[in-house]
């Protein structure tokens, strides 16, 4: 048997990979903030529990599946598409972000052309 996790940020991506994985066969669960013992039972590095607290602490669920060896790999390639394609959805949300307009501003001027004003090169 082999154990396969993965941190979901948004509850519902949890919520669908596990409804996927139970279609395959093998123990689904699902930890949610406040059974965060049950993480030691997935055999992660030091490392890796602690990334799975801190997304745990912020809201975030862990899927976690035993299924037989031979499932291992379409398991994890299964949790790993889940909420994948959020990814294509930033970008958009980034350029319209104030904070992406004015970063833009900054990086279209050279600081070394601009004009020096004040006396700051005075120590």
């Amino acid at each position: 048997m082999a154990i396969v996790s993965k941190l979901f940020r948004k509850p519902e991506d949890a919520e669908k990979a596990a409804a996927d994985l139970k279609g395959m066969g093998g123990n689904v669960s699902v930890i949610e903030k406040g059974s965060e013992g049950e993480l030691g039972s997935l055999g992660l590095s030091e490392q890796t529990a602690d990334y799975y607290k801190y997304g745990l602490a912020i809201g975030g669920k862990v899927v976690k599946v035993d299924v037989d060896d031979a499932k291992a790999d379409e398991a994890n390639n299964l949790l790993l598409a889940t909420g994948f394609d959020e990814l294509t959805e930033r970008p958009a949300q980034w350029a319209t972000s104030p904070s992406f307009v004015q970063a833009e501003k900054m990086s279209a001027t050279n600081p070394m052309d601009a004009e020096m004003t004040g006396d700051f090169r005075v120590y």
